[in-house]
């Protein structure tokens, strides 16, 4: 998943967002930016105090009930107002900082740059209190509704929307247009899909009885061999071997219909594992399209299926069924191509 530079605006349910909070912690982070650039959100806050230095407005009646009538002369009560960057939404923006940077660390080793980032906000908001009762989140809403945050710190707008987001523990429907506008975000579903795919196959290895269920990516396969070979590896998106030694290529595309260099591919990586079948899984625009499709024989050595899964299907179980059992007939041989040319 990747983050995109304009914001776009969604719509908010109250629903628990546990698959977009890596998002939207990762949306902070990168909206805090600004607050880099143009500084933090100060306010006028009122203070009170007894001190022998005074400054503001005396306060008389407090003056004789804290200071004189205890003996101290010399004090005397005032109030004045501080510029300060402890108000409502820096102590929103700190506590929801530290929700989103826990987080972030907790999934693994974020990139160098992404952790110096962090770092770098964590020591921006150190002067601002950690609040983390809540009590200040009314005020924020309530300026974010009535609009009331000045222009000159129009920006603290949206950091803030994210940063409710995320101390609520609510979250957005990323399908749907509403009015809580936050960073875009991408997801690479050729990845996804490959992942799916391959994981699915992994939770029935033990059951089919074959050895492994591999990512070829994850594996040391050269692509070639004899003295002085190019280094490149073999990577098929999955590599399935049965109890025999005999394995499988199954070469993932996010697409209807594979290209020509797709299945070129495929071959090659079914030559390199001396495979006599391979496929090439793609998904099914429509229903009818699920199943098996025979593209050919290459050279009568290696003949090229296409396997196509529907991804709409309101009974995923059945097709991820449906998926399983038709590779398990591939990898064990039992797909039979057409008598008569292409089907």
């Amino acid at each position: 998943m990747r983050e995109l530079t304009y914001l776009r605006a969604y719509l908010r349910t109250e629903q628990p967002f546990e698959s977009l909070v890596e998002f939207l912690a990762r949306a902070l982070i990168l909206q805090m930016t600004s607050i880099e650039q143009h500084g933090l959100y100060r306010r006028y806050r009122a203070k009170q105090e007894v001190t022998s230095f005074p400054r503001g407005r005396i306060l008389i009646g407090d003056s004789i009930k804290d200071a004189w009538s205890r003996g101290h002369t010399r004090s005397v009560a005032v109030k004045y107002y501080e510029f300060s960057v402890d108000n409502a939404h820096n102590r929103l923006l700190k506590y929801a900082l530290s929700l989103a940077v826990q987080y972030t660390r907790s999934l693994g080793s974020p990139a160098a740059r992404f952790i110096s980032r962090m770092s770098d906000l964590e020591n921006l908001f150190g002067s601002v209190p950690m609040d983390v009762s809540l009590g200040y989140l009314p005020e924020v809403i309530f300026s974010l509704d009535e609009q009331s945050i000045p222009e000159t710190r129009d920006y603290y707008v949206e950091i803030c929307r994210t940063a409710v987001l995320l101390v609520e523990y609510s979250g957005l429907l990323p399908d749907v247009g509403g009015k809580e506008p936050t960073l875009s975000f991408v997801v690479d579903m050729e990845k996804v899909f490959e992942e799916y795919c391959l994981k699915v196959l992994q939770e029935e290895r033990d059951a089919l009885g074959w050895i492994s269920v591999a990512h070829g990516k994850d594996e040391d396969h050269n692509l070639f061999t004899g003295p002085d070979h190019d280094k490149r590896r073999a990577e098929p998106d999955i590599l399935i071997e049965r109890d025999d030694g005999q394995q499988l290529v199954v070469d993932v595309k996010y697409k209807n219909k594979p290209k020509r260099e797709d299945i070129n591919q495929a071959v090659t990586y079914a030559i390199r594992f001396d495979c006599s079948r391979v496929v090439l899984l793609c998904f099914a625009e429509q229903a009818h399209q699920t199943g098996w499709k025979f593209l050919g024989i290459v050279g009568d050595k290696v003949v090229v299926w296409v396997y196509r899964m529907y991804l709409d299907n309101t009974d995923m179980e059945a097709e991820e069924r449906r998926y399983v059992n038709s590779i398990n007939e591939m990898v064990h041989g039992r797909v039979v191509q057409p008598s008569h040319g292409v089907g």
